[in-house]
């Protein structure tokens, strides 16, 4: 049978939860910089405020909102004819997301991310069986900041096929993004089935910037799949204990939720958590604490709570540097999620808190969630794994090599196979060049730059999406010029 999943919270617990969100909502509620959603918040009985921009709502406001949120999610790749799906148990992996900087893998400096960059990290994600998703995995540095995630998913698209994940925070880059989706499908309308998948967070405590919260409408509009993702920080953006950070955490997200299927009902939402502690001492924000291991946990259980598709942040790290530290916080975040059962994870390659990435680390971390993956499966019990028939065939001081049974079972998968991790014993480690976990990731990242050919996209849709970042920049530069 399957690991039992993971707990954190009782029924009880998280009936708690969900009442501290809602009263959050109805008594103290929610800023919302943005005309156009107050006017559709007020039309639908929410009590606005358009002075001070705060939105209380209702419970039945959000009670009906939750109810029509899809308990699953098809996630497609870019010509639409395979998907994956969220909500059903087996979890989803993304490469990801929106770095800085990268450590070369010429010299093993860290640097600014570039475009070029961003391509082999598209390149090196289809290419891996364990990551289903490709993430933006970081903001290329040698383009025009207005156009830097626009240039980013167009460095992506042409160099996978795999659906993207990508993170906007304006509705001008939402818009162009989906148009440029548009183009690498072939469909307009993206509802029935789209490629991507947006990120939008509000900013705690409790509150929508314009760019956002409007990209959250245009979204829900096309119907493409919604990652709601506030971002707290414990006594800084929100209470420093992990029950109030939690709920205030679900109060914000349940507000995008709100504004989604009002526009569109059966917009398709993830429940989204970036678990984030503050240290007070070193005044820093931390992700891979103990307790955002746990509130990984907990996040899927109130996920789970509201039958929605939930997403965490990992396999992750706080280190910087390649050491056992990133060992043990990249597998803690890891198995915390899956062992809880969340259906999106999403950061593979990154460590640093987020702010840096390698092609190694991606290789890696795709090894991290494949052994995960196969501990959560558990164990097999019925005739033919408990073999007692075999047993008997061989008797006492037997071998098992050379029977049917245990080549089957290998063919079938019995035991994870590894593709980087060392298990040789010590003799033939030796012998085969004495690779750390690091040079074997590394000859991988080359193998597959060099053979991975990705599926291509034609000629003239490769020019029409470059011809919608130019148009882009040049609206930008007209709209700068102004100032």
């Amino acid at each position: 049978m399957f690991l039992n999943k993971l707990s954190m919270l009782s029924h009880s617990e998280l009936k708690q939860i969900d009442a501290a969100s809602l009263s959050i909502l109805s008594n103290v509620g929610v800023q919302i910089n943005s005309d156009s959603v107050l006017e559709i918040l007020a039309e639908a009985g929410a009590k606005v405020d358009k002075g001070e921009k705060t939105v209380r709502f209702t419970e039945d406001m959000t009670r009906s909102a939750l109810s029509t949120v899809p308990p699953e999610i098809k996630l497609y790749s870019r010509d639409l004819q395979s998907f994956i799906v969220l909500g059903k148990g087996r979890m989803a992996a993304a490469s990801g997301h929106n770095a800085t900087f990268v450590v070369d893998s010429n010299n093993g400096q860290r640097r600014n991310v570039t475009k070029d960059d961003i391509a082999d990290f598209a390149k090196i994600a289809d290419g891996l069986e364990d990551i289903d998703l490709v993430g933006i995995q970081a903001m290329p540095q040698d383009v025009k900041e207005e156009a830097t995630l626009l240039h980013a998913y167009q460095a992506s698209v042409l160099n996978s096929s795999k659906h993207i994940f990508f993170s906007p925070e304006s509705v001008d880059v939402v818009k162009a993004i989906l148009q440029m989706a548009r183009l690498a499908c072939g469909k307009t309308d993206l509802y029935e089935a789209s490629p991507v998948t947006c990120q939008l967070s509000p900013t705690s405590p409790l509150m929508w910037e314009p760019g956002a919260v409007d990209g959250v409408i245009e979204c829900a509009r096309a119907g493409v799949p919604l990652c709601i993702l506030p971002q707290p920080f414990s006594g800084v953006t929100a209470p420093v204990t992990i029950a109030g950070l939690l709920a205030q955490h679900n109060a914000e997200l349940l507000s995008g939720i709100i504004i989604a299927q009002l526009v569109r009902p059966g917009t398709p939402v993830i429940w989204g958590s970036a678990w984030t502690t503050f240290d007070m001492k070193k005044a820093n924000v931390l992700i891979c604490s103990p307790e955002a291991a746990a509130l990984r946990v907990a996040g899927a259980q109130l996920a789970a709570f509201y039958k929605i598709p939930s997403h965490t942040i990992g396999p992750d790290a706080d280190t910087h540097a390649y050491d056992q530290q990133l060992g043990w916080e990249k597998m803690l975040s890891t198995i915390s999620a899956l062992g809880a059962g969340i259906d999106l994870l999403v950061n593979a390659g990154m460590f640093g808190t987020g702010m840096t990435v390698s092609l190694e680390q991606l290789v890696i971390d795709a090894e991290i969630i494949s052994i995960c993956r196969r501990f959560i499966e558990g164990i097999t019990v019925n005739d033919n794994t408990l073999a007692v028939d075999v047993v008997q065939e061989i008797g006492p001081r037997g071998n098992f090599m050379e029977n049917p049974h245990t080549l089957n079972q290998l063919r079938a998968g019995a035991l994870w196979e590894e593709n980087i991790s060392n298990r040789f014993g010590f003799d033939a480690w030796q012998a085969h060049g004495s690779s750390d976990i690091m040079a074997k990731a590394a000859d991988r990242v080359k193998a597959i730059l060099a053979s991975h050919k990705p599926k291509s996209l034609p000629q003239d849709v490769q020019q029409a999406i470059g011809k919608i970042i130019e148009e882009f920049e040049a609206k930008y530069e007209v709209v700068l010029s102004e100032y």
